[in-house]
C-alpha cells in the first residue's frame, strides 16, 4: 500500500474546505462598488448644485450680432476710456466710482451712468444703479451688495449722443 503526501496547498484546501484565492473576486467587486458610490455622490452634487448658465433670448442675440459688431466698431472709434474703481466704505456699502475721458484725456461731462451689478452664477441678485456725477467726467454710486466675492458691474454711459459700455468685475471682500 503506498501512501501519498498531500502537498501543503492541497491539504490547506482540503482541511478548510475552501478553494484557494476565493476571496479575491470580491476585491473587485468591493472597489467597484466603491467607484459607483464615489460617482454617484459627484454627479447628486453636480445636478443639485450648479444653477446653469442660460442666455435669456439667446435667438435675438445671434440675429443681432452684426449690430453688436457696429456698435463696438463705433464705441472703440470714439477712443474714449473708461476706469473703475470700488471700495469698501465704514457703513459695509460698496462705493463704485467711475471715470470717462475722451480721446484727447478731456473727462467726458454730463453722462447719464446707469450700471447692472450681478453675481455671475447666481440669479435673483441683479441691482441696477444710477450714478452721479461728483466732478466732470467723475461719476459715482453706493450699493449694498448682499454678498461677498464676484460682482460684474456693466456701465451704459450716454454723453455727447454717443453711448459707451463697459464692463468689470469688482471683489466684494468679506
Amino acid at each position: 500500500m503506498a501512501t501519498t503526501i498531500p502537498t501543503v496547498s492541497e491539504s490547506k484546501s482540503t482541511q478548510a474546505g475552501v478553494r484557494p484565492g476565493r476571496w479575491i473576486p470580491w476585491v473587485f467587486v468591493g472597489l467597484f462598488g466603491i467607484v459607483l458610490i464615489a460617482n454617484g455622490t459627484m454627479i447628486t452634487v453636480a445636478i443639485t448644485t450648479f444653477t446653469g448658465m442660460e442666455t435669456v433670448s439667446a435667438y435675438k442675440k445671434g440675429v443681432d450680432y452684426n449690430e453688436r459688431l457696429a456698435a463696438a466698431a463705433k464705441q472703440e472709434a470714439l477712443g474714449w476710456k473708461a476706469s473703475l474703481d470700488a471700495k469698501a466704505d465704514d457703513a459695509g456699502r460698496m462705493v463704485i466710482t467711475f471715470a470717462l475721458d475722451d480721446r484727447g484725456g478731456a473727462p467726458v461731462a454730463a453722462a447719464d451712468v446707469l450700471a447692472k451689478v450681478d453675481r455671475p452664477l447666481q440669479d435673483g441678485l441683479d441691482q441696477m444703479v444710477v450714478f452721479d456725477e461728483i466732478e466732470s467726467g467723475r461719476y459715482r454710486a453706493a450699493i449694498d451688495l448682499p454678498l461677498e466675492g464676484q460682482w460684474e458691474v456693466q456701465i451704459d454711459a450716454v454723453a455727447r449722443g454717443d453711448r459707451y459700455q463697459f464692463t468689470e468685475r469688482i471683489m466684494v471682500p468679506r
